[in-house]
């Protein structure tokens, strides 16, 4: 899920929407690979902007053999989009969240769909 891109809706007010895209190894978009006791994962994919790659490396806690593991801890990704809106390739580098459990206040305002109602 994204929550970024705040721009003005028309309204005078900038907000943005929650974007949903999925990937699976199926799809042929998502690549999954474990290197020890780091999962590097590569998400390929296009949008109405242009072409993506999203690079991954999720670090988790050793577990026993036969459990799962369910403790991250560490963490680096990035993005590069090769924009046909802005005419470049454009960079980005995903910073994790530093505790487990956080309440985040938004710079941005969120647009969310909702029932339009005909008199």
């Amino acid at each position: 899920m994204s929550l970024n891109q705040c721009f003005d809706f028309g309204s005078g007010k900038k907000a943005f929407y929650p974007k949903t895209q999925y990937s699976a190894t199926w799809l042929g978009n998502l690549k999954v690979s474990n290197e020890g006791k780091t999962l590097v994962v590569q998400e390929t994919g296009s949008d109405t902007f242009g072409e993506y790659v999203n690079n991954f490396r999720f670090e988790y806690q050793t577990v026993t053999r036969g459990d799962v593991a369910n403790r991250l801890v560490g963490f680096s990704g990035g993005n590069i989009k090769n924009s046909g809106l802005l005419k470049k390739v454009i960079t980005m580098e995903y910073v994790p969240l530093q505790k487990a459990d956080q309440i985040i206040r938004l710079d941005c305002d969120v647009l969310l769909p909702g029932v339009d109602k005909q008199r």
